[in-house]
């Protein structure tokens, strides 16, 4: 089961709970991973650039490396576009994400944010008006289980015209969404940080919260 932490909320911001070293976690995972990634395109590109003394099945297999990374990339790209990837990308660097809210005459918004060298960045922005409900659930590694592993995880449900800032990979034609919050972990602290969350949009968006049938959860009328 994965530690985590969480921090108490202040009036204005709740920070989003994250694992004891996520930081060095993540540092360390895109490090072989880029490494191993950058390995195999350098050498498929030798390959390739030295078609006349290698034989043709290396070519083959180097140029769908390539045709391989190359997709995964555009898929990514057309998915979210170049600067969602790049902020969701360096969230991973982030040992301080948290919800805020901004008030306007007509609207408030709710931000999901990190700090990056010390600014902060919005990784979405939705208005609270579209947010329909927040709950939290075990995940797949529970399904195939067949019992609780302990990977629960906070969900917010919204409308789709509801985001301000940010995208998030397409659900086809529905218009709703929903977005995972902090990481997968045991029911008691996923619970307590969801109802934090329930309670700091009811306070600071005005939503009024009604429990959900099966206690993991609140609907906002």
């Amino acid at each position: 089961m994965t530690a985590t932490t969480l921090q108490a909320p202040t009036p204005d911001e709740l920070s989003i709970p994250l694992p004891r070293h996520s930081l060095l976690r993540n540092l360390l995972g895109f490090t072989i991973l880029f490494g191993f990634v950058g390995f195999f395109c350098t050498l498929a590109a030798r390959n390739l650039l030295a078609f006349h003394t290698v034989n043709f099945w290396p070519l083959i297999a180097s140029a769908l490396w390539l045709l391989l990374v190359a997709a995964v990339l555009v898929v990514f790209l057309s998915d979210v576009g170049p600067r969602q990837l790049l902020v969701d990308f360096f969230a991973n660097f982030s040992n301080h994400h948290f919800v805020c809210c901004t008030h306007a005459p007509d609207t408030t918004l709710v931000h999901f944010r990190y700090t990056f060298l010390g600014l902060p960045v919005d990784q979405l922005v939705v208005g609270a008006s579209g947010i329909t409900k927040v709950d939290w659930s075990t995940g797949q590694a529970s399904y195939f289980a067949r019992r609780d592993v302990g990977d629960w995880q906070v969900c917010v449900h919204f409308f789709r015209r509801a985001i301000c800032r940010g995208r998030l990979p397409s659900l086809g034609n529905d218009d709703r969404q929903l977005y995972l919050l902090g990481v997968a972990a045991a029911h008691v602290p996923t619970d307590a940080f969801g109802r934090q969350l329930v309670d700091f949009l009811a306070a600071q968006a005005r939503l009024h919260p009604v429990l959900l049938d099966s206690g993991n959860g609140f609907s906002f009328d």
